[in-house]
């Protein structure tokens, strides 16, 4: 291993390092987190309470020379969202995990991001790390054996990033560590405090220190307890058990006491227990009278609400907690707020009915969030109720158990709901009835789940809440082929909006979007879905709207602004996005690329994306279809239909999305001799209306029947234009070869040479080739033997700009200082640009764009 030691190259001992004893027998596991920091790695750190990982992790960016930014988790705030990146970055403006990924990136920039107990942190701060992740520097750490860990830790493993796990100290360096603190201490009774500390720095730390002759950490910790007046202590007991820092203005005088004592860590105006194991030692200690009295202190001391009511609620102060939430509910519009709100005035609240309420209300809010088991929990109370919020409790578990693939469970709970009878038009009827059917769709009876919604919806009329079911019946009909339902759906959207219902109307987009593409062509759908992004990031939607942005790079691919799209496609991938929003834009990128004749850089792409897809036709079966569209451009016609017959074997919600793959593989087999293989039978939508034409000019082309062939494929051009402006094209094309094979020659000149202005045009280099094979191949001279590289255009502004500071000397981490991003990202984005321009250096990178500007 490089650098596997502290004396290795490069390596440089920090002052922190001796100031530290707890770094004592560390030297191995400190240089390899310093050279993960160096070179920009993540990396995490695992081991239990006291094992020294925050002393490891920062001493190690102390090493680099590099600035931190440390925040971290409470296991008492796990709930409240984002607080540990508040505290390293000063947070302000929040929003979904990718919005506030970017925020945090641009505060870090080239320093080191560094969350200490990962696993006491909310599910969104998890979601940030796991964006930031190959962008930044980052440093985690997570303390080994908590209820949490296995939840902190598999994202981490499942993107790669390095582990090291600290262990207890060997029983050398623990002796050591134990003479260093108290060389007055005779060494037989040194090696009783390390065997009873096995290892652990902490519990080596406060035994030989201040433990005296005690045989435990909470001992040594009661016996300094002892020491300390009644208003010190009193203090130290409301810090500890309030389990995160205080303004030390609360504690008053006691506050730089017990600091100067060592037991508590002023940072700013707060103050902390200075480990949160000492922390777990002093509340284990205290007596029920005492927590009690403690908390009822803490909830006139801390200002958030939900902290605040948790306190009093614990203090047994019921009606004043309920009074709390209640309030704060009023104006609380953070999901895992509300939620932490509702639960707490489920469990203070006298009247059944109310509490009930405020249950499912909170199980809804943390199915929306993902959190399946948390919600689910909260609708085992056996509460009465009438049937319409039995039905809404119903939909709450079932829906959360669909979305999650436990479809059998999710149907269990529908079938129990079956003797219900909520009131016609009520939300709980409404919103079991969508559960329902949405679990039919998934079990390939989209039929049957039409006529269920078609029979709820006549028996209740319009309601309060009608546009709900109305916008779910127009998108299951929709699907079904009912093409005069897109009116409809609009519609039910409309009325979502101006009801408020923003989760109602963002749960539509993406189908207001596939049906806008499958009816009015690329061009309506691109201007439709990046309005609708524009629109829900507005209203806190960032990651739903990074989908629809994403969608409409491909249907820029569609209406023929290749160029365009992978501008678009390069600008949004320089910003940190979730998995499905990156994996799609990666294939949607090779794709673009391979239309563009860049083939090596497209394959890369295809080969970096693929593994990191699920087995749904709408991920890896798309990215394989992509691929074997690149092979066939690449000449490979085996690998082409390899990669299109594996895309055809994943489950697609409707046959529609098999149509596009299925002629890939046709034109494969026709290329390699072969009777192409017929389409799928799929519902009809106007762009897909020119794949039955291609299919039969395929079988014409394959049988040699020419004439045939050309009134295929002019039909099938005809039908696609306007739809999908490069499969026009090849049509195109494939009616000028197939007269030139016929021995029109005259007729295929002139065909071929519109042809390829036209994808010229369009930057459409592969089919720009083909055309001009085909004119030699009609006695034509093409104007040119070859097909430059298209670089114009392609790079993206941030792109530039990078090539611009490169001209101007600058290094990556300045380059980073100054654009406030990670040193990774640079690397990343100015790579891209030198890919994209042919460059092997920085310096050819800046010559070659300065060329094109």
């Amino acid at each position: 291993m490089r650098g596997g030691t502290a004396d290795a190259p490069g390596f440089r001992h920090d002052v922190h390092m001796e100031r530290d004893p707890s770094l004592i027998g560390r030297d191995g596991e400190l240089a390899v987190v310093v050279e993960a920091i160096r070179a920009d790695r993540p990396i995490a750190v695992i081991g239990e309470a006291g094992i020294g990982k925050t002393a490891l992790v920062r001493a190690a960016v102390s090493a680099t020379g590099r600035s931190i930014r440390e925040g971290g988790g409470f296991a008492t705030l796990s709930w409240l969202p984002y607080l540990a990146l508040r505290r390293a970055v000063g947070l302000a403006d929040t929003g979904d995990p990718a919005r506030v990924a970017a925020l945090v990136e641009r505060a870090v920039g080239p320093d080191v991001l560094f969350v200490d107990d990962l696993q006491w942190t909310d599910d969104e701060t998890r979601q940030v790390v796991s964006l930031l992740i190959g962008r930044i520097a980052l440093v985690v750490a997570i303390r080994d054996g908590d209820e949490q860990t296995p939840a902190a830790l598999e994202p981490l493993l499942t993107q790669g990033v390095a582990i090291v796990r600290l262990d207890g100290l060997a029983e050398d360096a623990a002796i050591a560590l134990a003479s260093r603190l108290r060389p007055d201490v005779p060494p037989v009774r040194l090696a009783r405090v390390v065997t009873l500390a096995g290892g652990n720095p902490l519990l080596i730390e406060e035994l030989t220190v201040h433990g005296q002759s005690s045989t435990s950490l909470e001992r040594a910790i009661v016996g300094q307890l002892a020491t300390l007046t009644p208003g010190d202590r009193g203090a130290l007991e409301l810090v500890a058990l309030a389990g995160r820092p205080l303004a030390a203005a609360a504690l008053g005088p006691a506050a730089e006491r017990l600091v100067a004592l060592g037991l508590l860590r002023a940072s700013r105006d707060t103050v902390e227990i200075r480990h949160s194991l000492i922390a777990e030692a002093i509340v284990d200690q205290l007596d029920t009278a005492t927590r009690l009295a403690l908390h009822a202190r803490l909830g006139a001391a801390v200002d958030e609400p939900a902290e605040r009511a948790r306190h009093l609620l614990a203090a047994g102060r019921r009606a004043e907690a309920l009074e709390v939430a209640r309030t704060a509910l009023q104006s609380a519009t953070d999901p895992r707020t509300r939620a932490m709100l509702l639960m707490i005035a489920a469990e203070t609240s006298e009247i059944a009915t109310e509490a009930s309420q405020f249950r499912l209300d909170a199980s809804i809010l943390f199915g929306s969030m993902g959190q399946t088991e948390q919600g689910l929990a909260l609708l085992d109370a056996p509460i009465g109720e009438d049937d319409d919020t039995k039905a809404l409790r119903a939909a709450a578990r079932a829906g959360p158990l669909n979305n999650e693939g436990r479809y059998d469970e999710a149907w269990a709970v529908i079938e129990a709901a079956r003797g219900l009878r909520p009131a016609p038009g009520s939300l709980g009827l409404i919103e079991l009835t969508v559960t329902e059917a949405s679990l039919l769709v998934n079990r390939g009876r989209l039929a049957d789940a039409i006529k269920l919604v078609e029979e709820v919806q006549a028996r209740g009329g319009p309601g309060a809440n009608g546009y709900r079911i109305a916008a779910h019946l127009a998108a299951m009909r929709l699907y079904a082929g009912q093409v005069d339902q897109l009116g409809a759906l609009e519609s039910a959207i409309a009325d979502a909006f101006n009801a408020g219902d923003l989760a109602a109307a963002a749960g539509r987009a993406m189908d207001h979007y596939s049906m806008t593409l499958l009816l009015r062509g690329g061009a309506a759908a691109v201007t439709l879905a990046l309005d609708w992004a524009d629109r829900l990031a507005a209203q806190g939607y960032h990651t739903r709207a990074a989908e629809l942005r994403a969608e409409a790079c491909q249907a820029t691919i569609w209406a023929g602004e290749i160029t365009t799209a992978l501008v678009r496609i390069d600008s949004m991938l320089e910003e940190p996005l979730g998995l499905q929003s990156r994996n799609r834009l990666a294939y949607h990128r090779g794709l673009a690329l391979a239309l563009l004749g860049h083939i090596d850089e497209a394959e890369r792409t295809f080969a970096e994306v693929e593994p990191h897809s699920s087995d749904y036709f709408d991920s890896r079966g798309s990215a394989l279809w992509c691929w074997a569209e690149a092979c066939l451009w690449a000449g490979q016609p085996e690998r082409a239909f390899e990669m299109a017959s594996r895309s055809l074997t994943f489950t697609a919600f409707t046959d529609s999305e098999f149509i596009l793959p299925a002629l890939a593989r046709a034109w494969a087999e026709v290329e390699l001799g072969r009777e192409p293989t017929p389409t799928p039978i799929a519902a009809s939508f106007r762009f897909l209306d020119g794949a039955a034409p291609e299919f039969r000019g395929l079988q014409a082309l394959a049988r040699a029947e020419h004439d045939a062939a050309i009134a295929a494929f002019d039909e099938a051009a005809a039908l696609w234009a306007g739809f999908h402006v490069p499969r026009e094209l090849i049509c195109r094309w494939a009616a000028g070869d197939a007269a030139q094979r016929s021995g029109r020659m005259e007729e295929a000149a002139a065909r071929l040479r519109k042809v390829e202005a036209a994808a010229g045009a369009i930057g459409f280099e592969p089919l720009v080739a083909r055309v001009r094979r085909s004119l030699r191949l009609a006695g034509e001279r093409p104007a040119t033997t070859a097909s430059a590289r298209r670089t114009d255009g392609l790079l993206t502004g941030r792109e530039r700009e990078i090539l611009g500071l490169v001209e101007r000397g600058l290094t990556n981490a300045e380059i980073a200082r100054r654009m406030a991003l990670g040193r990774p990202t640079v690397a990343r984005i100015l790579s891209n640009a030198m890919v994209k321009l042919g460059a092997e250096s920085r310096a050819q990178a800046v010559v070659l764009a300065s060329e094109l500007a």
